[in-house]
C-alpha cells in the first residue's frame, strides 16, 4: 500500500427507509466487513434525515473517494427513464471528491442507456 494510503479510513456507508432498519443494516454491514477481513467502518444512516441525493453529499463531504453503488433497472422500466435516474443521480451527487459510479454485474444495455444521456 503506498504511503498517502496507509493512514486512510474507509467507511461503509448505506441509507436506510426508517430508522427502526438502522440496527439490522448495520448489523449485516459489519458482518461483511469482519467475513471480508476489512480495516473498515459500518455506518447506516436514516432517508429521514433528508433527500437521498442530500444524505449523499453530506455524508461524503470529507471524503477522498467515493463508491456510490447505483441501482439496476426496474424489469419494466424504459432505457429512457433509466438514464434520467443515471443523470439525476450524477448531477445530483457531486462532491469534491472523485466519484465511481458502481452497480453489481447485471446483463444491461448500457449503449441504449448512455446513448439517451446527453
Amino acid at each position: 500500500m503506498s504511503a498517502p494510503w496507509r493512514e486512510a479510513q474507509l467507511n461503509l456507508k448505506t441509507i436506510v427507509n426508517s430508522k427502526d432498519e438502522i440496527d439490522a443494516t448495520e448489523k449485516g454491514l459489519q458482518e461483511f466487513i469482519d467475513s471480508a477481513h476489512l480495516n473498515a467502518q459500518a455506518v447506516t444512516i436514516s432517508a429521514q434525515e433528508g433527500s437521498a441525493y442530500g444524505l449523499i453529499k453530506k455524508h461524503s463531504g470529507e471524503a477522498d473517494f467515493v463508491f456510490l453503488g447505483l441501482r439496476p433497472p426496474e424489469p419494466d422500466e424504459s432505457d429512457e427513464d433509466y438514464s434520467k435516474y443515471y443523470r439525476d443521480i450524477i448531477f445530483s451527487t457531486v462532491t469534491p471528491a472523485s466519484t465511481a459510479y458502481v452497480m453489481a454485474s447485471e446483463d444491461i444495455d448500457f449503449k441504449a442507456i448512455f446513448s439517451n444521456f446527453t
